[in-house]
């Protein structure tokens, strides 16, 4: 629901520049970017909380085929999803893709950016938005939120008991 109040708040919002496109393909395109990231995020959460390494490398092909899907409709020079100006599929996107580039790398050795620059670039520049960094979490604070996550919930004696860090 995050991507519809961020639609509500910049349609009645009067600072700074849209982030809905004014021109009616360019809200298609939008809207169809954001569709196929929200593809991705279901798939990497999972991969999060997967507690059997076997498992690893199919969840892995899930996430680069999905991720794969939402890289070819976006922008071919971007940098932003639409081009050379940023829109509400960027402000979507982006903190989950810095999320997990975080999380996927920490708890399970996966650099999820790994040879999707493109994705990579449209991570980049809103990462350069000095707004996008006073509101992002830290790595540290990422990691610690998604801790128990990543430890399948699993709680023994004090200390986690699931999966935790792992690598490839």
């Amino acid at each position: 629901e995050s991507e519809i109040a961020a639609e509500y708040l910049d349609a009645v919002g009067q600072d700074g520049p849209r982030l809905v496109p004014e021109d009616p393909v360019q809200v298609a395109k939008m809207r169809l970017q954001m569709k196929k990231f929200n593809e991705v995020v279901p798939v990497c959460y999972q991969f999060l909380k997967n507690g059997d390494p076997a498992a690893d490398k199919g969840m892995i092909a899930v996430i680069e085929e999905k991720l794969g899907k939402f890289v070819a409709v976006l922008d071919a020079v971007g940098p932003f999803a639409l081009g050379s100006q940023i829109s509400l599929a960027d402000v979507h996107a982006a903190p989950f893709l810095q999320r997990f580039k975080i999380l996927l790398k920490h708890y399970r050795g996966y650099d999820i950016l790994a040879g999707q620059e493109r994705a990579a670039a449209l991570l980049a520049a809103v990462e350069a938005i000095p707004a996008f960094l006073e509101t992002a979490a830290t790595p540290d604070q990422c990691i610690g939120v998604f801790e128990l996550y990543a430890n399948q919930m699993k709680i023994e004696g004090g200390k986690f008991a699931g999966r935790g860090p792992s690598s490839m």
